[in-house]
């Protein structure tokens, strides 16, 4: 089965589980075959056995409290998706990792902002890249293979006001780890 954390219980709640709710939207065979709930998604014909769960902590945990956050999931197949990682402890990481460990065919996918070098998502880019497939997505204006979400003429001026070489900017226009971690 596969289970949700992201950063925050907020941001889990009021970005991540709307989002999936919109891509299921839009599709007929998502709608037909599986149920949003407020925590949890279900496949119709498999509640019990097929579900997304969505699971949090506390913003008052520490780094090990947020690594038990993923314990003791043991199944056959399981998928962690892991929003807003680059913020998110090692710790969770590893947990997830552990629950690989028992099953036969698992994958982790995480996306984030490279705003930590002490997150997960650095982790797994800077230490254990050989295992990752790892998807880079940039805004900078320059890049022919640009993120459109992300607003040219507001790229520019953040490049223009703050300068390429900027923390902020390397994190959240270009998709850059900075030199040291953000505030």
């Amino acid at each position: 089965f596969p289970v949700t954390i992201a950063v925050a219980e907020d941001n889990l709640r009021d970005n991540l589980w709307p989002e999936i709710s919109k891509w299921m939207q839009r599709s007929d065979i998502f709608s037909e075959k599986f149920k949003w709930t407020k925590s949890r998604i279900y496949a119709i014909d498999h509640p019990e056995t097929w579900f997304l769960s969505a699971r949090t902590f506390s913003k008052t945990a520490d780094p090990e409290e947020q690594g038990r956050t993923l314990s003791g999931l043991h199944s056959e197949y399981l998928l962690y998706l892991i929003d807003e990682s680059g913020d998110i402890p090692p710790a969770v990481l590893r947990s997830a990792e552990q629950g690989l460990g028992s099953c036969k065919f698992g994958k982790i996918l995480q996306a984030g902002n490279t705003t930590s070098l002490d997150g997960m998502l650095y982790h797994a880019v800077a230490t254990q890249r050989d295992r990752w497939t790892v998807i880079r997505i940039s805004g900078d204006p320059d890049d022919p293979n640009r993120s459109s979400r992300v607003d040219i003429e507001w790229a520019k001026q953040q490049i223009a006001d703050y300068g390429r070489d900027n923390p902020w900017v390397m994190a959240y226009v270009l998709g850059q780890f900075p030199p040291s971690s953000l505030d």
